[in-house]
């Protein structure tokens, strides 16, 4: 059964990873469409990410006995889901739309749920056109 864990863990965190990474270039990025997801998706992918690599460790260590401390399970999931996910997700969140700053935002793309929000900028209005031209063909 432990292993199993480690095995959903382990997929977990790479689906985290890929989130992360996603958000970390979108943040990062100079091309002339961008699309900046919402702040609670941000920290999503951070808390994803962080909780299931640090239960990897745990159910590690706990296999294997190692003597290693890697503190109170409890806690530790408490400070990354309140603490450190946030943290790191305001910054991605804050860099992003410092990216953006001198873009256009295509009112065609914005997308507001529930579940998942994003928008998309562009340098010109012509490429919001272009997005939203494609996207209706």
């Amino acid at each position: 059964m432990s292993y199993f864990r480690i095995l959903c863990c382990l997929l977990v965190a790479l689906g985290g990873w890929f989130l992360s990474k996603r958000q970390l270039e979108t943040a990062f990025s100079n091309e002339d469409i961008i699309k900046v997801d919402g702040l609670l998706n941000i920290w999503a992918s951070y808390g994803i990410l962080l909780l299931c690599c640090y239960l990897l460790l745990y159910y590690i260590k706990e296999i294997f006995k190692f003597s290693f401390p890697i503190g109170e399970i409890n806690k530790v999931i408490i400070v990354i889901a309140i603490v450190i996910a946030p943290i790191l997700a305001i910054g991605t969140f804050s860099k992003a739309k410092s990216n953006v700053s001198n873009y256009i935002e295509c009112k065609d793309e914005r997308k507001v749920s529930s579940r998942f929000s994003s928008r998309t900028y562009a340098t010109t209005s012509e490429l919001c056109s272009k997005i939203a031209h494609r996207k209706g063909t």
